[in-house]
């Protein structure tokens, strides 16, 4: 592992041994955040009461390893695995596979997936289409993950709120993109909230300072469009600003999902203007 101050809070590490001993699943390993970074911790420290209850995956090599081995890697490329049998598999099989999802509102979506989880949702034109995946997305249409990707935005398009926490999500993020992704997750179909509002949450969790720019970073970034509602977000002005997949996008989605668009404005420079200057 690499950064030895996740070690040092013996309390968080505690607590995250005991999450793992009632026997959580995987899932439950990486989330929240709090979690990961304790038991990243207790890699850091070698601690050997986990050795043998869960196992990291390190994405940026694909190997695997348990927590009394000594191994150098960054918290956002490693994912926790309750089994050795899941971690290898996820270690060695690194095939990323997509779809495409066409709507009439706002044309095609591609859907990438690690073959069980949803790893990505993107525009066309995004920005940053194609984030936290690497390499090339070998194209499959049949994998039971997208057929309920898939039900889940007919649902959405069709007018229903469906809860996005029903999707197996798993994009990569860094601590702080996943701690705003989880707030994306909170904001309710047809609302709004600020970058602002997301940072004070941050705070308010963390005791740690963030800042608006920084979430606006992260939501820009955001590799789950509409799962994880990035649309929803404003700036406190009422800008609509910030959109991966441009103003005209995040204006058809709010209006579809019924917000008064009266008290926001289109802002006249900034980086969501023309999405058709951007490339892929």
């Amino acid at each position: 592992m690499k950064d030895k101050s996740f070690a040092q809070n013996a309390d968080e590490r505690e607590a995250a041994f005991e999450y793992i001993a009632s026997g959580l699943p995987s899932e439950s390993l990486n989330n929240p955040p709090e979690r990961k970074r304790a038991i990243y911790g207790a890699f850091e420290a070698r601690d050997a009461r986990f050795d043998g209850r869960v196992y990291a995956a390190i994405s940026s090599t694909g190997v695997y390893c348990r927590p009394v081995c000594p191994y150098h890697a960054k918290i956002e490329n490693v994912t926790f695995y309750a089994t050795a049998a899941e971690t290898e598999r996820r270690t060695t099989i690194m095939t990323i596979y997509r779809t495409e999802y066409e709507s009439d509102l706002i044309g095609p979506l591609t859907l990438a997936s690690d073959g069980e989880t949803i790893v990505g949702c993107w525009f066309g034109n995004d920005r940053y289409f194609g984030y936290g995946v690497d390499g090339p997305m070998e194209p499959k249409d049949d994998l039971p993950v997208f057929d309920q990707a898939c039900a889940w935005l007919d649902r959405y398009f069709a007018g229903e709120a469906p809860d996005p926490r029903e999707l197996p999500l798993s994009a990569k993020a860094t601590p702080f993109q996943l701690r705003v992704r989880e707030a994306m997750l909170d904001i309710p179909y047809g609302a709004t909230t600020t970058y602002g509002d997301i940072a004070n949450r941050i705070v308010s969790e963390t005791g740690k300072r963030s800042s608006a720019r920084a979430v606006g970073g992260a939501v820009g970034h955001n590799p789950l469009c509409i799962i994880a509602p990035c649309h929803r977000v404003v700036g406190a002005d009422g800008s609509l600003t910030g959109f991966g997949g441009g103003i005209d996008m995040k204006v058809k989605l709010l209006e579809h999902e019924g917000v008064d668009l009266s008290c926001f404005y289109r802002p006249k420079h900034g980086t969501a203007i023309d999405p058709a200057s951007w490339g892929r």
